[in-house]
């Protein structure tokens, strides 16, 4: 059984507002556990015959003080906690602060030095710090959109600091709504101290198209970017002098080896995973035409490991209008090196040995009707039971078009299509208009799912499978 700190139970005992708004946790252990419900009465009597005794010296000293001298006697408060609070200098070593306490308080160590001793030698002098060393190890973040900073605390819900930023608002809701983090808090160098990354643009340091980490504190520690002055697809030249992390997330190798997962883009095709090692050096690329807007670490349980599952929109054949939301299954640990996809070729790099599976998903007659740009988002995933894909729009003023694809983490074939009812609505809207002549209904949906197809390697199968690498390099 987990027991309740005795700092906490000590502040439970002096009323303190933070430990009585943990109330009902405390009583329901002190009702289970005896040993707690023992340290409590000891404290509790301890200190209410401590402070009847203080009282009493109050009151005592008060007739026989001369009133010009009272004002330098030691202030009296309302509560047993601001009095230890007021009177307790906390950067005392403990035995100075039992000395300052004797001097202070004659008549009441006279009476209780045997009961005092006692309580020492039962709990430790330790019990008399009201306040602790506070923990100073990030563990969570939190966006406040009142003052436009973001608020790092930790694991005890205390505000370790804070640091502007900029459209905080909007990136709350961006990581509500696509289920992603642009700050994480992770131990980088392994010594148990937990450091703030993040790809937004915070403070006074602008790196608005990399990843800035800030240790412990709150201090900037290292920057960096991930740009690719220029490369080519399809005899096509790109010169990109700013290309931004979209987004980021941590994973372990096999080897248990931290590295960092960034999206790396200009907002338009192409853009590039890459994979990166603790101290940042970079490890290896997947190149891919057209955008990744997500991605999500998944343990798979039959392979034993940990995959990633990127999603985005394929641009190959965007000037057709052919263009279609995609998701694709890798292998962290193969993404070494520089390599394609084998679904978007003409980089000039080999075939990589990453893909596990390609899923390409139909585009609907809203879609073609309205020549609306779908891209797939890594909704959430379920406790190994699915991966919740939308393929949206992402508009919530014009039309919009949503759906979301279960998806089975084992082989990762699609087992339902469902829909949102602002596409109902949109559906209804273009039929009205004549666009469109289909019946939304449970066998649009149905159509939706069989018109799922997966890459193996050379062709588009309709039934789920794995990329397989005959000749993959060539």
């Amino acid at each position: 059984m987990s027991h309740i700190d005795q700092k906490l139970l000590e502040l439970y005992v002096l009323k303190d507002e933070n430990a009585l708004q943990q109330r009902t946790e405390i009583e329901q252990h002190l009702d289970e556990c005896a040993g707690c419900r023992e340290l409590y009465a000891r404290m509790e009597e301890m200190y209410s015959g401590f402070f009847a005794d203080m009282e009493a010296e109050k009151e005592n000293t008060s007739a026989t003080v001369p009133a010009r001298m009272r004002k330098s006697l030691v202030q009296q408060h309302a509560s047993p906690l601001e009095e230890i609070r007021a009177n307790y200098e906390i950067e005392r070593a403990p035995i100075r602060r039992a000395v300052m306490f004797v001097r202070r308080h004659p008549f009441v160590t006279t009476t209780m030095s045997l009961f005092v001793f006692g309580f020492f030698a039962l709990l430790g002098i330790e019990l008399f710090k009201v306040t602790e060393m506070t923990d100073e190890n990030p563990n969570y973040y939190h966006y406040n959109t009142h003052n436009d900073k973001v608020e790092i605390f930790n694991k005890g819900n205390k505000l370790l600091w804070s640091i502007p930023g900029k459209f905080l608002d909007l990136s709350s809701k961006i990581e509500g709504f696509r289920n992603t983090s642009f700050v994480q808090i992770a131990d980088i160098d392994g010594d148990g101290i937990n450091e703030v990354i993040t790809n937004l643009d915070l403070g006074n340091q602008s790196n608005t198209n990399g990843i800035t980490i800030y240790n412990q504190y709150g201090t900037l520690e290292k920057q960096f970017t991930l740009n690719d002055t220029s490369f080519h697809f399809r005899n096509v030249n790109y010169s990109q002098s700013k290309l931004f992390v979209n987004q980021f997330t941590i994973i372990h190798s096999s080897s248990n080896k931290l590295r960092f997962i960034a999206i790396v883009g200009n907002g338009r095709s192409p853009n590039f995973l890459a994979v990166l090692d603790s101290n940042f050096r970079v490890v290896g690329k997947y190149w891919h035409f057209g955008n990744l807007e997500s991605i999500k670490v998944f343990h798979h349980t039959k392979i034993g490991k940990d995959l990633m599952l990127l999603t985005g929109c394929n641009d190959i054949s965007d000037m057709d209008n052919n263009a279609f939301s995609f998701a694709v299954i890798l292998d962290p640990d193969k993404v070494v090196g520089d390599f394609e996809s084998s679904v978007t070729r003409g980089f000039g790099l080999n075939k990589s040995l990453a893909e596990l599976y390609y899923i390409r998903f139909p585009k609907t007659d809203m879609e073609l009707a309205t020549t609306e740009r779908l891209g797939a988002f890594i909704h959430k995933y379920q406790n190994n039971l699915m991966l919740l894909i939308n393929i949206d729009n992402g508009s919530v003023e014009k039309q919009p078009i949503s759906f979301q694809y279960f998806v089975s983490p084992d082989d990762f074939h699609v087992r339902e299509v469902k829909f949102n009812s602002p596409t109902e609505s949109t559906h209804q809207q273009l039929k009205k208009e004549g666009k469109i002549h289909s019946t939304f209904n449970q066998h649009y949906l149905e159509d939706l799912k069989s018109r799922v197809e997966y890459w193996d390697g050379e062709k588009w199968e309709t039934k789920a499978t794995t990329i397989r690498y005959s000749e993959v390099n060539q």
